[in-house]
């Protein structure tokens, strides 16, 4: 039980505090820092399909290319999805996979509306929000290693995802709908509405976190990296953000 918890948690500290001196000391470096975890996670999504080596000097280029819409993205999102898509179908031209093209854009959307969202109007926008979206989906995922390490009990899809269970899942959303609770009493939020965009969060972010693991599974690989110690690459540690995101710029445009 708690296998690698130490390293999970010292990391996990460093992440997040670094996280929140950046976003609220030094903001200028958020979009570049971005640009760069698009990067690393498209890096991530060739080397572990197989289409890359390490050290492919091309698909270094490939990989900054590919980051080319997230420029517009914060000026004009529409065009920099535009953008994306038939640098995702050249992709698809090139390597004869529909699934490694639509990951890409899989990933280069979700950063996109990320850098929109930063510069959105409250409540659901802008720098105070976007740490609570973090949180969110951080929440989500402790409550479903821990829910899942000392409930246990009945595996969600076992056959994707053995380690997580429906335990889990709940807890994560209890801990989702307790961290809005709080938003809510110090005044950040003046409907229960947002406690069903908390929740929807913690779901969502759950989705994101099969959706990758199928994709190890689906190229047989166990971790998608080694970048952050105890949680393996990018795309392991920032899964639930990936899917979540787009949750959240759909209920923004409803409500």
């Amino acid at each position: 039980m708690f296998k690698d918890l130490k390293l999970r948690f010292f990391s996990g500290i460093a992440l997040f505090t670094s996280f929140i001196i950046i976003v609220f000391i030094f903001p200028v470096l958020i979009k570049p820092l971005i640009f760069i975890l698009a990067f690393i996670m498209l890096r991530e999504l060739y080397l572990l399909s197989g289409v890359a080596k390490p050290g492919d000097f091309v698909f270094i280029i490939i990989g900054i290319v590919n980051t080319f819409p997230l420029i517009f993205s914060q000026s004009s999102p529409i065009l920099a999805l535009f953008i994306a898509i038939p640098l995702a179908l050249v992709t698809i031209f090139f390597y004869r996979s529909i699934f490694i093209g639509l990951g890409q854009l899989y990933i280069v959307g979700s950063l996109i509306l990320l850098l929109d969202l930063i510069i959105s109007d409250p409540p659901v926008g802008g720098l105070n929000f976007f740490v609570f979206f973090v949180v969110c989906v951080a929440l989500s995922d402790i409550g479903g290693y821990f829910g899942g390490q000392i409930i246990g009990g009945k595996k969600v899809f076992e056959k994707v995802s053995p380690n997580k269970t429906w335990a889990g899942v709940i807890v994560g959303w209890l801990l989702a709908g307790i961290f809005y609770y709080f938003l809510f009493l110090v005044g950040f939020f003046e409907s229960y509405l947002y406690l069903f965009l908390f929740l929807g969060i913690a779901l969502s972010s759950q989705i994101g976190d099969f959706i990758e693991s199928y994709t190890k599974r689906y190229f047989d690989v166990k971790d998608s990296g080694q970048i952050i110690p105890g949680h393996g690459g990018a795309l392991d540690r920032f899964d639930g953000m990936i899917f979540s995101i787009y949750f959240v710029k759909i209920f923004d445009l409803i409500f």
